[in-house]
């Protein structure tokens, strides 16, 4: 699983997130329906992707924990039509996952590039 996330596994899983949020524009939910799947998805994500990491786990639950607060908000209690609460949620899940790659640990060490002599320009005949 490391191989397929590499460096920025929570940019990864909240791309995921996003995705699945966009795929929920092509069914007609109600706004109640798709509070409580953008809840779950959300939820979801922020455990898969602090299960990924291998440093600060708790600060993708929390993310994960405030969205689903906020999916649930959106469905239950404010009257927010279902696709703006997919796209606003779709847009969340992309813009918390490129601060949050900042922020945790991947479990992919960082490799070096391999010791390669700079390209030079040759003072003669044809470049």
């Amino acid at each position: 699983m490391n191989r397929v996330v590499g460096r920025d596994p929570v940019f990864t899983v909240q791309t995921v997130v996003a995705l699945v949020l966009a795929l929920t524009l092509f069914f007609n939910l109600s706004p109640t329906v798709q509070g409580l799947v953008t809840a779950v998805v959300v939820a979801l994500g922020g455990v898969v992707a602090a299960f990924l990491v291998s440093a600060e786990k708790a600060l993708p639950l929390l993310e994960g924990l405030a969205k689903a607060v906020l999916a649930l908000i959106a469905g239950l209690g404010v009257d927010v039509p279902a696709n703006v609460q997919a796209g606003v949620f779709a847009l969340l899940a992309v813009v918390t996952a490129y601060w949050m790659r900042t922020q945790v640990v991947a479990p992919v060490p960082l490799v070096a590039a391999p010791n390669v002599p700079p390209i030079t320009r040759s003072t003669g005949g044809h470049v």
